[in-house]
């Protein structure tokens, strides 16, 4: 990815993770170390520098996600409908930039996702009723992050749908405008809702695979 698109992506992500381990954790331990302000690399080598808060540790204990998850359920459950509801939008809205090709190829590759979905081998649906292990946990977690990255990036997600449907210049005009009224709509869903409510998002529905796993 361009280097122009790559730096803000991984400011996103730090901020993210690490105000999210600071909201969780303030009130059962001390509070992390800020992240390491823009552009330290460039410090004197021998300067202390703060470390880096990483997703892998949002992880705490499975007693304490199961409360969360049940006493912000509602929120988390607004949230899930409204991501529903702004992504159906979308849908419909840059569905009517599409050329009848466009739109073609758009419902093939639709077509194509849910073939895989529904051709899954019968231990993959066995798995989905198993508990969650620490690194599925870990995963889903860190999946509430990405998609705070994916709806606010504009120009990447803008060079991803020129390049999979190749869209002229009056095309890219409209995506653009498109991708941005989506990335507004996103900031004000989650300034409505605690950092929580995101990273619970992908494990709120399979709350009940949360159980500790049989030794």
């Amino acid at each position: 990815m361009k280097q122009r698109v790559l730096v803000p992506l991984l400011t996103v992500l730090v901020f993210a993770a690490g105000f999210a381990t600071h909201v969780w954790t303030e009130s059962r331990t001390a509070l992390p170390p800020p992240p390491a302000p823009i552009g330290s690399e460039f410090a004197l080598q021998g300067a202390p520098r703060p470390p880096v808060p990483s997703p892998r540790k949002l992880i705490r204990d499975r007693t304490q996600i199961i409360a969360d998850i049940q006493k912000l359920g509602p929120q988390i459950t607004m949230f899930r409908e409204k991501i529903a509801e702004l992504d159906a939008k979308y849908d419909h809205e840059f569905e009517a930039i599409l050329n009848e090709e466009q739109r073609q190829h758009r419902a093939e590759a639709v077509a194509a996702i849910q073939k895989r979905h529904a051709q899954r081998p019968p231990n993959a649906v066995e798995a989905n009723l198993a508990p969650l292990s620490d690194d599925e946990i870990l995963s889903r977690q860190e999946q509430g992050l990405y998609t705070v990255l994916t709806w606010v990036t504009v120009n990447a997600k803008l060079e991803t749908m020129t390049k999979d449907y190749k869209l002229d210049a009056e095309q890219q005009l409209k995506a653009r405008k498109l991708v941005e009224e989506r990335r507004k709509s996103f900031l004000a869903l989650i300034d409505s809702v605690t950092p929580p409510s995101i990273l619970y998002s992908r494990l709120a529905p399979d709350v009940q695979r949360l159980a500790e796993p049989r030794k």
